[in-house]
C-alpha cells in the first residue's frame, strides 16, 4: 500500500489524536518504550498519554508534520530559538503525566528527561533543530515515508545554517540517519542502565 498523495502537512490541534495513534503504533515494542513503560498490560494506554502530552507541548513550542495518508508523523522542537513561545512550567501539558502514569512510572520518565537534557547540553549549544519523534506506520515502513517527512525541515535547517540533533536506540535507525548526513556524536546507556542510545547530529549542508 502506498500513500495517496505527496503532500506533507503541518498538524493542528484537531489532528493530535490521529498523530498519537500513529506514534503509539510505531513505537509499541520499541526498546526505549519498553524500558520507560514496562507494564505490558497498560503500555499502549500509557504510550497514548505520553505522546498526547508531548504533542500538545510540541504544538506550542515546536512543529508537527503528517505524511500523506497519515502514514507517519515527525515532531520537531527548536531549542535556543528566542522567537518560539516559552511554556511556563505550571502550564506544561506534560506535568499531568504524573497523575495518569502513576508515581513510579512518572519518576522513571523524569529521570530519563533529566538524563537526555543534561546530555544534550553537554553536546550542543546555541540554536538547533531537534527531531523529537519520527514514527511511521508499520505497513508504510521501508517506503521512504521517514525521508519524506524530515526532508523539508532538513532543508530549512540548511537555509538557516543550523544543526539538527536526534536520539535513537536502534542500530537500524543509525544507518537510516547516517545516509541522511547525520553522524554519531555520543553513545551511552539510557540513564546508565537502560538500552544503548546514540545521539546524532547533522551539520548544515552546502
Amino acid at each position: 500500500m502506498e500513500p495517496t498523495s505527496n503532500a506533507i502537512t503541518r498538524l493542528s490541534q484537531s489532528g493530535i489524536n490521529e498523530a498519537v495513534q500513529i506514534l503509539v503504533g510505531a513505537f509499541t515494542g520499541d526498546p526505549l518504550m519498553d524500558y520507560l513503560f514496562p507494564d505490558d498490560e497498560n503500555q499502549c494506554e500509557q504510550l497514548g498519554h505520553f505522546f498526547h502530552a508531548n504533542l500538545e507541548y510540541a504544538l506550542i513550542a515546536g512543529e508537527i508534520y503528517l505524511a500523506p495518508s497519515s502514514a507517519g508523523v515527525a515532531v520537531w522542537l527548536f531549542p535556543g530559538d528566542a522567537e518560539r513561545p516559552v511554556i511556563l512550567r505550571e502550564n506544561d501539558p506534560r506535568l499531568r503525566l504524573k497523575d495518569v502514569l502513576g508515581e513510579h512510572t512518572y519518576a522513571g520518565l523524569s529521570r530519563f528527561t533529566q538524563f537526555t537534557n543534561k546530555l544534550h547540553r553537554e553536546l550542543i549549544s546555541g540554536s538547533y533543530f531537534y527531531l523529537m519523534f519520527l514514527g511511521v506506520k508499520k505497513i508504510y515502513q521501508g517506503k521512504g515515508i521517514g525521508s519524506q517527512l524530515i526532508k523539508p525541515m532538513l532543508a530549512r535547517a540548511d537555509e538557516k545554517r543550523l544543526p539538527c540533533l536526534l536520539d535513537t536506540i536502534t542500530a537500524k535507525n543509525v544507518e537510516f540517519y547516517t545516509k541522511r548526513n547525520f553522524e554519531v556524536i555520543s553513545e551511552t546507556e539510557v540513564c546508565g542502565v537502560g538500552p544503548h542510545a546514540w545521539v546524532m547530529i547533522r551539520h548544515p549542508q552546502p
